[in-house]
């Protein structure tokens, strides 16, 4: 939700003096501090007011002073008739404090907004909370979208809500792969035939706890490298996956998924996971794994030239406006044997002469391919001349 100050008529008469930019600043401090006599209700629509305040002193400690009031008090208040804007400061503020969202979430002035942010960062049990309330879910549908993103939510549960937007038909913007679950009524929530029956909850978590685990790892071994020696190292370790040297027990746990709690996995699991499931058969797998929102240029880097990857992945890469922006992953897509010819016959124009004559002594590649740089490299030279 993108908070807005309150009108002044929104404001308690008693307390107006205290927000006016007209005010003296140590008034507006007083008041930020919470020293103005004032019931509970009315001063923590005063504090949140006063964040919005063009001293910058004044607008934080407003915020400490809204953050450091006791729960006992919260706890009374969220489930009354606050404005939407300051029941989400409250749910921003206290997105660890179980007691207090339940409360929160259960006051139909939330708006649906709070619901999704809370939907991606809350715990276990008000995930299940969140999940219940249908009627939200299916007048906003960022709030399933939030779930799914969440590491905590139960995939018992995230399948559950999946469903529901399929059956309903939903549209998700945010969770590319999402969509693609929801649009496709024959996989969204089946089984593989040939495989066994998917893992429950707790195994789910096990697993995904292990790889939640392993990107913690990942990301500080790679903390303190160059993006060149990233994508050095990004480029190595997807050779060892084709090469069949990185395979690990868990590898094998995920072989046993069902296709929606490979999806998961691909899209909150680690660059292990990532360059593992990027290779599955299966569409939607390997799409949430290149649609991923933690995935990283250097993962792009090391994909785009990868000729084990399915055509799907350099296709999207290829045709997404982001990395085409990237001379050097284009310069891989080109030279890379799996991308189609289509896209690489639009991408070949934008290659240097050093890069064309690459192209054309690259003999993994298409004759047509090695023709087109031949050809484009002619016209360059004729041009100068």
């Amino acid at each position: 939700m993108e908070r807005k100050p309150l009108t002044l008529e929104e404001i308690p008469q008693g307390l107006r003096r205290n927000v006016e930019a007209a005010s003296p600043p140590p008034m507006r401090m007083m008041a930020a501090r919470g020293l103005v006599p004032a019931p509970p209700n009315e001063l923590v629509v005063l504090l949140y007011q006063l964040t919005f305040d063009a001293e910058a002193p004044i607008a934080k400690a407003a915020r400490d002073t809204l953050a450091g009031m006791p729960q006992a008090v919260l706890l009374g208040l969220v489930s009354g008739p606050l404005p939407a804007f300051v029941l989400d400061l409250i749910a921003e503020l206290f997105k660890h404090n179980d007691a207090l969202l339940e409360k929160l979430l259960l006051n139909a002035k939330t708006g649906d907004e709070t619901f999704a942010t809370l939907a991606e960062v809350c715990s276990e049990s008000i995930t299940e909370l969140i999940a219940a309330n249908e009627v939200r879910l299916l007048r906003h549908p960022a709030i399933i979208e939030g779930l799914f993103l969440n590491p905590a939510a139960r995939m018992s549960t995230v399948d559950r809500v999946t469903d529901l937007g399929r059956r309903h038909k939903l549209k998700f913007e945010r969770v590319y792969v999402l969509e693609q679950l929801v649009s496709d009524a024959r996989t969204a929530l089946e089984l593989d035939p040939k495989l066994a029956e998917p893992a429950d909850d707790a195994a789910f978590k096990k697993l995904l706890d292990h790889s939640l685990a392993e990107e913690a790892a990942e990301n500080a071994m790679l903390a303190n490298l160059s993006e060149e020696q990233v994508v050095e190292v990004r480029t190595r370790q997807n050779e060892a996956v084709d090469e069949g040297k990185s395979s690990n027990n868990r590898q094998a746990e995920i072989g046993k998924m069902s296709i929606s709690q490979k999806v998961r996995t691909a899209t909150l699991g680690s660059k292990s996971d990532r360059d593992y499931l990027v290779r599955d058969n299966n569409r939607l797998v390997h799409m949430a794994a290149v649609t991923s929102p933690k995935v990283q240029p250097a993962d792009i880097m090391a994909w785009s030239g990868n000729k084990a990857l399915p055509e799907n992945i350099i296709m999207y890469i290829g045709t997404n406006g982001k990395y085409r922006r990237n001379y050097k992953i284009l310069v891989n897509i080109v030279n890379n044997p799996k991308a189609p010819l289509r896209l690489t016959s639009g991408l070949i124009n934008t290659l240097s002469k050093a890069d064309l004559a690459k192209v054309q002594k690259n003999r993994n590649l298409a004759p047509a391919i090695q023709r087109l740089a031949k050809s484009l490299g002619e016209q360059r030279a004729k041009g100068r001349g």
